[in-house]
Parts: C-alpha cells; sequence; structure tokens
C-alpha cells in the first residue's frame, strides 16, 4: 500500500513538473536585437551628434531575482543608461531631449513613455532628468508590470554641479535630491498611468545619475510606499554605470 502511495505521489509530481514546463514553453518573451542613439556630448564643452549602436534586449532578462548578475542585462542597461542622455538633436528648449529613450523603449516593446520637467526644459544647476516607460509581462509567477526608470547622467548642460553639494554629514545631498526625486516620480508614474498588483523596476544611471539611481534603488529595496502595488527587493533590477 505504501508503495503505491508513493507512486502515486510521483505520479501527481511528475504531472506538475510537466504542466509548468508546458506553462514556461507558452511565455513568449519579446527579444528584439536592433539599434540605438544616443549623444556622447558633455552638453557645453564639446559638439557631437548622436552616435547609433547595436543592442540586443529580451524580457527573459527580468525572470530570475534581482539578486542574481546577469550580464546580458549588464549590457542592456548600458544602452538604456546611454539612451538616457539627452539627445544631441534636442531643440533649443529641451522639449524633445528625451527622443533616443522614448526611441529605445518603443523598440523593446514599452510603452507609455512618460518624463519629469526637467527632461524636457533646459537644465539648472541641480536638475535631474528622469525617464520612464512600462510594459506588461508574463513569467512563470503570473503577470506583472515591467517599469524601467532612468536618471540622466550626460549630455545634460550643467546639471553636474549638483556633485558639489557634498553636505557636512550623512547622505551627499546632491545625490539624495536627485534619488528622492526618482522616488517621487515613479509614484506619480504609477498613478497616472493606473498601475496596480506585482512590478518589477529596472533602473540605471551613469556617473551622478549613477549614484542617484543607486540610493532610489536602496530605498525601494527597504520597502519604500509607492501605492497600490506590490515589490519585492528580488523584482529590483539596479545596474549604474562609474556611480
Amino acid at each position: 500500500m505504501s508503495k503505491r502511495i508513493i507512486s502515486v505521489a510521483l505520479c501527481v509530481v511528475m504531472l506538475f513538473s510537466l504542466s509548468v514546463a508546458a506553462f514556461a514553453a507558452d511565455v513568449n518573451y519579446k527579444e528584439v536585437k536592433g539599434q540605438y542613439s544616443y549623444c556622447p556630448s558633455l552638453g557645453f564643452l564639446d559638439i557631437a551628434g548622436n552616435q547609433m549602436y547595436d543592442f540586443e534586449y529580451s524580457d527573459a532578462y527580468f525572470t530570475h531575482t534581482g539578486y542574481e548578475y546577469d550580464h546580458d542585462l549588464a549590457k542592456v542597461s548600458m544602452v538604456l543608461t546611454q539612451a538616457s542622455f539627452a539627445s544631441a538633436s534636442h531643440n533649443a528648449d529641451w522639449s524633445d531631449g528625451n527622443e533616443n529613450f522614448n526611441a529605445l523603449m518603443q523598440q523593446c516593446g514599452f510603452g507609455n513613455m512618460d518624463c519629469n520637467e526637467d527632461a524636457v526644459t533646459h537644465p539648472g544647476l541641480e536638475t535631474i532628468g528622469i525617464y520612464s516607460a512600462s510594459k506588461q509581462i508574463m513569467d512563470n509567477g503570473g503577470a506583472y508590470t515591467l517599469i524601467a526608470l532612468s536618471f540622466r547622467g550626460h549630455n545634460y548642460g550643467g546639471e553636474w554641479y549638483g556633485n558639489f553639494d557634498v553636505g557636512t554629514s550623512g547622505d551627499h545631498p546632491g545625490f539624495a535630491k536627485c534619488a528622492q526625486a526618482g522616488l517621487d516620480f515613479l509614484k506619480q508614474y504609477i498613478a497616472k498611468q493606473n498601475i496596480s498588483g506585482r512590478i518589477k523596476v529596472w533602473t540605471t544611471g551613469f556617473s551622478r545619475a549613477a549614484a542617484a539611481a543607486n540610493m532610489f534603488a536602496g530605498a525601494l529595496d527597504k520597502g519604500y510606499n509607492l501605492g497600490n502595488v506590490s515589490l519585492t527587493p528580488h523584482d529590483i533590477y539596479a545596474y549604474t554605470f562609474e556611480s
């Protein structure tokens, strides 16, 4: 009798495994090979046009815990942070400085592109451009909304002067202000787009923006309140460069 019970149990386990495998096979991850545009200029000391390079993206990068390093995700995160530099062809009022970000996100299947006011107005001495986009993805845990939020870290005029706001104790005030701006913008974005339920957050930045993205991700990791959404620390993907 005990052997029969064990046999039945094993059959159930095998059937469950097969059903999970079948479900996984039904998940269609978007995979993209394309080209993105970015401007390597500082924005006021040198002038260079937009540059074009190849990139690869897959929704599958976000199916494992964010605590695991993923080299392919690291590479496309660098692509994202470069596309978040203001475009070389922006208008005099910087109103379309986000065009490279929008073009990359569209290729990767994201929608609801948005940015804060600083991203599309002439940079000040301590402004911070922030961009965001989102998409619905299925994984073996069900459905969730993936939100990409990137901080502008280059070709941003004199925005970097905030680096010198070092304070006398505690966190670097200049970077902390940028991180808080990102948290505020993310919360507003979630409400504006009527996002609810399970989310994942992909964030990145370069130089000053990397410091901001690190502090931004740290606040999320500690449970920062974003409203009517569910975000676990394992669903935060933060890759920063030249922090």
